[in-house]
């Protein structure tokens, strides 16, 4: 009994599409932004505060009830005053997501951001007072976590 392939020239043809198509298929789309991924992951619902310090000192009651929630360029912050204002606008300050700048001038370094959770510092100039007056305020370097 004797094969024969059918068409070969046609099978030929047919391999070298197959070929192309995957060829072409395969090729990978340009990487998302370091900007792009923070920015997908800041405005993706809102940031509840779980822990403040100010210089060192747990100032975490001083902002019971913070919350921050993100959009492409504006945030709005709820029980975060003096430090954070009730609205306003942000931009990444560079291309790696690190850090972004508020429209007060402010500087917000980003040092940890996942789906759940989110550090930030920046250093503030605005007394944060708690129960004892002034005494107990504080001016400085804020570290903000945040969880959803």
């Amino acid at each position: 009994m004797r094969i024969t392939i059918p068409f070969p020239d046609k099978i030929w043809s047919l391999t070298s599409l197959l070929f192309l198509v995957c060829l072409f298929s395969c090729h990978t789309s340009p990487e998302e932004s370091a900007q792009d991924k923070a920015r997908k992951l800041l405005t993706t619902g809102t940031w509840q505060v779980s822990s403040v310090t100010a210089d060192d000192m747990d100032k975490t009651s001083a902002f019971s009830g913070f919350t921050l929630t993100f959009a492409a360029n504006t945030y709005t912050a709820h029980e975060g005053s003096p430090v954070w204002a009730s609205s306003g606008t942000w931009a990444f300050a560079d291309e790696n997501a690190a850090s972004f700048t508020r429209d007060d001038d402010v500087l917000v370094t980003i040092h940890s951001l996942t789906s759940t959770h989110l550090t930030l510092s920046l250093i503030s100039s605005y007394p944060v007072f708690q129960a004892g007056g002034r005494a107990e305020s504080t001016t400085g370097e804020f570290v903000f976590e945040f969880n959803k």
